[in-house]
């Protein structure tokens, strides 16, 4: 397993942590999970911290593939300020064009805008959305600067005719919703 990162959400009243981890295919997960479950070191450690009741209510999984325009920048950047994970569900038969609107515009207006495009991924497994789901990280200076910048972005007149043209060819909206969690690094991140 390679360690990506793990960060916990500004506002988290159910106290969750997100994390990534990648591996070379799915066989070679299921085999490093197997052995991690089996290690005696583990079972110990994880008996031990459950002594006063267990610590954990619910582990979901998402298996992600980077997206051909990703830039995969998970390189540590102490400081780089707050990070947003953002989930984008779409409408039927839409994924592929949001894809082409991201590749060939949003991503690079991005960054014009001071937002720092860390990684973007669609899933692998139909029941977890690989037909309309996007996800992304961004990172910016802090929640305001995120807001400020955003603000700027959805004024952009080339963004408006660029999301338009977009809809028309999609026949409407390219999204049904669109999520965002802003999220610290924690102290052991190797993303930062």
């Amino acid at each position: 397993m390679t360690n990506v990162g793990y960060w916990t959400p500004l506002d988290n009243p159910d106290e969750k942590l997100y994390y990534v981890l990648s591996y070379p295919n799915r066989a070679a997960r299921e085999a490093a999970w197997a052995g991690f479950m089996a290690d005696t070191t583990w079972q110990r450690v994880w008996k031990e911290s459950e002594v006063e009741g267990a610590i954990i209510s619910k582990i979901e999984s998402i298996f992600l593939k980077t997206t051909d325009f990703s830039p995969n920048n998970f390189t540590a950047n102490p400081g780089s300020g707050v990070w947003e994970f953002r989930i984008y569900h779409c409408t039927p038969n839409n994924l592929e064009n949001l894809l082409a609107r991201f590749r060939g515009f949003t991503v690079q207006r991005f960054e014009r805008y001071g937002m720092t495009n860390k990684i973007y991924w669609t899933p692998t497994d139909a029941d977890q959305g690989a037909d309309n789901m996007l996800y992304y990280f961004l990172t910016h200076p802090s929640p305001e600067a995120a807001k400020a910048a955003f603000d700027l972005f959805r004024n952009d007149p080339e963004w408006i005719a660029n999301r338009k043209a977009s809809e028309v060819k999609g026949g409407g909206s390219l999204t049904t919703s669109v999520e965002s969690i802003f999220m610290w690094p924690t102290d052991y991140s190797p993303a930062r």
